[in-house]
């Protein structure tokens, strides 16, 4: 992971834990590690890539 890539990461890491978001790591795909976060009514799956390129999937409990 370049290191921009992983400022990204840790960064948002941080931000999760200042706001005592619950969160877990995940390794699905080669060149990426997952962030997978819990709000109430709420779930994200944000990907930090090799690149420094980042998705993010919302789903949103109705």
């Amino acid at each position: 992971m370049s290191s921009n890539g992983f400022i990204k990461l840790t960064n948002f890491i941080n931000q999760l834990e200042r706001y005592k978001i619950h969160y877990t790591l995940a390794h699905h795909r080669e060149e990426a590690i997952m962030v997978m976060a819990a709000i109430p009514g709420q779930r994200w799956e944000i990907e930090f890539f090799n690149d420094g390129s980042v998705e993010v999937e919302r789903f949103i409990s109705k």
